[in-house]
């Protein structure tokens, strides 16, 4: 129960990427300040306070940049792959709490698959929700706002309820 737990961990953060690329990797870190999460060895460097500050400014900056309409759209196209990115990291970091001693290769195989799917999905289904609905900026952008701090804290909130 507790391998399966750790895989929807990853890919609902991954998810999030979609919506927000650094609000699951700031709630990720601040999990890991807070022993809320074991990360493996070479993934320690997201629970340092270096990285919990850059992603504190990067979300902050990301969230204001998204109710610019001009800048939401360049940010959409640019952030694509970089939530790919950070989704591959994200699961590649919970499949290896699985088993640390887990082979690189299926680790970070699993991450490009799950994870980059999962938040190149979100991210697809984003631009097309804004592209179809044809609604400011400032709507959808809080709409994802919400679902991103949902997705990334639905992880570490769902253990406490039971």
């Amino acid at each position: 129960m507790e391998t399966l737990f750790t895989i929807f961990s990853g890919i609902f953060l991954s998810a999030a990427c979609g919506f927000r690329v650094f609000v699951p990797l700031l709630v990720m870190s601040i999990a890991s300040k807070a022993g809320q999460v074991q990360l493996p060895p070479d993934f320690e460097w997201i629970g340092t306070n270096q990285t919990l500050l850059l992603f504190s400014v990067a979300t902050v900056i990301e969230v204001i940049a998204c109710t610019i309409p001009v800048v939401d759209n360049l940010l959409k196209i640019l952030a694509t792959p970089v939530a790919i990115i950070a989704g591959i990291i994200i699961t590649a970091a919970f499949v290896t709490d699985i088993s640390p001693q887990m082979n690189p290769q299926f680790r970070w195989t699993l991450g490009f698959i799950v994870g980059g799917v999962a938040a190149g999905s979100t991210q697809a289904v984003s631009i097309w929700g804004r592209f179809l609905t044809g609604m400011m900026p400032i709507v959808p952008a809080l709409i994802e706002h919400i679902a991103a701090c949902i997705a990334s804290l639905l992880p570490f909130l769902l253990p406490l309820l039971f």
